[in-house]
């Protein structure tokens, strides 16, 4: 028995819950775990999917390494990065904010470790819609969708504050600026200015490039959930089309 246990891999880690707290949109955000091989054999392990699942994280997650062996008494760090994209904001936006995730770390022959991702997602603008963000008067972080009244009692804007304040950013220092949609912004400027839209913080002390805030008007309209546009108002549009050209095409061949 003694000699059956000496063969088999005894690893650890050093927590089984890895956490979160307000991840930013597109900005990654890295936790890590340290494994140990506390036998004197080889200890092989990797992250698998669980039952029907095809991948072992959902797609915000990134684990290195995946997989990999560790020597007799060997310690290796194990990184989890997360990065909210547009898909995953779109969702979370709408919803309570959080995400979670289970991991299986499985070693050859020994025991496995089921590890906890948890998580917080700041609310950003970015991924969100014409409608809800002209009923927030109070910035989005603070005006959470699960939360908002939608009654129609609420008063909406005209536009939404965040839309008015790039526009009449762009529109007060670009009206003389060439190729203004053509040469790209600063990435700290663009990061600074979507925290200011979202926190509701004043644009006053900053020297931002008009580039930067023309990068955020189209990040703007190219994330939102639903396109100005909507979907249902594309449809009608597109039927409405259709049925002119075929009206027009009845009163020149009629």
């Amino acid at each position: 028995d003694n000699m059956s246990n000496a063969s088999v891999p005894d690893t650890e880690i050093s927590k089984n819950d890895v956490n979160f707290n307000n991840v930013k949109f597109m900005n990654p955000q890295t936790e890590s775990i340290i494994i140990t091989n506390k036998s004197q054999v080889i200890a092989r392990f990797k992250f698998i999917p669980k039952l029907d699942e095809r991948s072992f994280c959902e797609p915000w997650l990134k684990v290195y390494p995946p997989y990999g062996a560790l020597l007799p008494e060997e310690k290796l760090v194990i990184d989890f990065t997360v990065t909210i994209d547009q898909q995953t904001a779109r969702k979370l936006n709408f919803s309570d904010l959080q995400f979670r995730d289970l991991l299986i770390l499985h070693v050859e022959s020994g025991k496995d470790h089921y590890i906890s991702i948890n998580g917080s997602f700041l609310a950003t603008s970015m991924c969100s819609t014409i409608e809800f963000l002209s009923k927030c008067i109070e910035p989005v972080r603070i005006a959470a969708p699960t939360k908002l009244n939608k009654s129609n009692e609420i008063v909406s804007l005209p536009i939404p504050k965040e839309l008015f304040r790039i526009v009449n950013f762009i529109y007060i220092k670009g009206k003389t600026q060439a190729n203004l949609f053509f040469e790209s912004g600063e990435p700290k400027q663009i990061d600074q200015i979507i925290e200011c839209l979202d926190s509701g913080k004043s644009f006053e002390g900053y020297d931002w490039s008009v580039q930067s805030m023309a990068d955020v008007l189209v990040q703007f309209l190219k994330n939102l959930a639903e396109p100005i546009v909507s979907f249902t108002a594309f449809k009608q549009c597109l039927e409405l089309g259709i049925n002119s050209v075929i009206q027009i095409k009845n009163n020149l061949f009629a």
